[in-house]
């Protein structure tokens, strides 16, 4: 799936997940940055953004590393999934067999409960939060 089917994905979700809320939409505002991986751009993937009493929210991360989305204020967990991240004897759609095989993320970044990554939105502030993960 290409960087504009994901972002196409995520923001119908988010459409869903509001309209099934059943209450008035929460405002939202921009959050956007880059995702490194050991000092370098992470090519593919997605974010996550997990709080209490809210619905999950999604990104999709762009071939240059950079992501973008709209969250409410508040103070967000994070988690990182990354096609490089096949379970064993799959193997990766086409689009991502350019993915170098050094760019496997460690476990604790595919869970909002073990990931140590978090954001603060902030509102009417330029919500600019770029993650470095490491091994």
């Amino acid at each position: 799936m290409n960087f504009r089917a994901q972002r196409t994905m995520a923001t119908i979700s988010m459409a869903i997940l509001a309209g099934c809320a059943g209450e008035a939409p929460l405002e939202t505002f921009q959050v956007s940055g880059k995702v490194l991986y050991l000092g370098r751009p992470l090519t593919n993937g997605s974010l996550t953004f997990s709080a209490p009493n809210l619905p999950l929210y999604f990104a999709a991360i762009s071939p240059s590393g950079g992501y973008e989305t709209r969250l409410p204020a508040g103070r967000f967990a994070v988690s990182v999934a990354s096609p490089s991240e096949m379970p064993a004897g799959m193997k990766p759609m086409e689009e991502f067999a350019h993915v170098p095989k050094g760019m496997q993320l460690p476990t604790r970044y595919g869970d909002v409960q073990t990931s140590p990554l978090t954001i603060e939105v902030a509102p009417g502030e330029p919500n600019m939060r770029d993650f470095a993960l490491t091994r």
